[in-house]
């Protein structure tokens, strides 16, 4: 499984690729994620051991947050990897010291989490990872860019690192061998293109029950929705497509998607929106009356 798919499978296991009116509030206190997140790693075996054992998340106000990192960071030592998973400020270039007479050594990249500086951390990665997380996550790599309170998503990254502490004991360095990225909507949804951000965006005002479906499995499932709808009449729950491309392979893609739909669910039974042919979606499939009197 890559790093990618590690992430997307932490999200889906701990419930975080879910969203009902109720989780407006839980998704802005770190604590709650985080604690959605150490319970998915207790139930992934990697290996012979619960993933939990090298697992840590970094985030902000999150005051036991420090503590269960620096736990897991010794446990770990410089014989097992630490994986790492939060909310990303930036990723910057850098300069690394020398002493003095010293020639210059290659510049890195340093990896900083939003409330990193709670933690003591710093994470650095090889600088040749730029040009692959610019071409692996370039919606991201292009948000990092901006200033944070004008970016439209969250990017989350789960980083695979060696980490030590300091000679002085209170701060860990940390060298990034794997750097996966992903982006999500405010609320922590994950999203793959601004047009599904707009329809997310959209359900949530209306008040819906919804699910991001999500790829950490490659085998797993042909037809892949973007997303569900959990509050229709249909106790399966509601596939939704966004078209967002009109190139040959991606129509071929779609067509396959389509007949799946109609052959599965009928032709009324989901619901789709071509973003290449008209500027606003149509209007979603309704919800149920106990799922509409549940919201109020």
């Amino acid at each position: 499984m890559s790093l990618l798919g590690l992430l997307h499978l932490l999200w889906e296991e701990g419930g975080l690729n879910a969203w009902s009116p109720e989780d407006r509030r839980r998704r802005t206190w770190w604590p709650t994620v985080r604690g959605a997140l150490d319970d998915a790693a207790a139930g992934i075996i990697a290996g012979r051991e619960a993933l939990s054992n090298v697992f840590a998340t970094v985030g902000y106000r999150d005051a036991d947050g420090p503590h269960l990192f620096a736990k897991v960071a010794r446990q770990c030592g410089q014989t097992r990897r630490i994986v790492l998973v939060g909310l990303v400020n930036q990723i910057t270039r850098y300069q690394p010291q020398v002493a003095d007479g010293q020639p210059p050594r290659p510049p890195r990249l340093r990896v900083v989490f939003d409330g990193v500086r709670n933690y003591g951390l710093y994470v650095s990665a090889p600088v040749e990872a730029e040009r692959r997380l610019a071409r692996s996550f370039p919606w991201a790599w292009k948000a990092l860019g901006q200033d944070p309170r004008d970016r439209a998503i969250r990017v989350v990254a789960v980083v695979a690192a060696r980490i030590q502490p300091t000679r002085s004991g209170t701060h860990f360095t940390a060298w990034a061998d794997g750097i996966a990225l992903m982006e999500t909507a405010p609320s922590l949804v994950p999203v793959a293109s601004f047009h599904e951000l707009r329809v997310l965006q959209a359900l949530q005002h209306e008040g819906r029950r919804f699910r991001k479906p999500l790829r950490y499995d490659a085998e797993r499932q042909v037809v892949h929705p973007d997303f569900e709808l959990l509050d229709t009449v249909d106790p399966r729950g509601t596939p939704m497509e966004v078209f967002g491309r009109d190139d040959e392979d991606y129509a071929a893609r779609a067509a396959e998607k389509q007949q799946y739909y109609d052959a599965v669910y009928g032709i009324r039974g989901w619901w789709s929106w071509d973003a290449t042919r008209a500027d606003h979606w149509p209007p979603f499939p309704p919800a149920s009356q106990l799922a509409a009197r549940s919201t109020k």
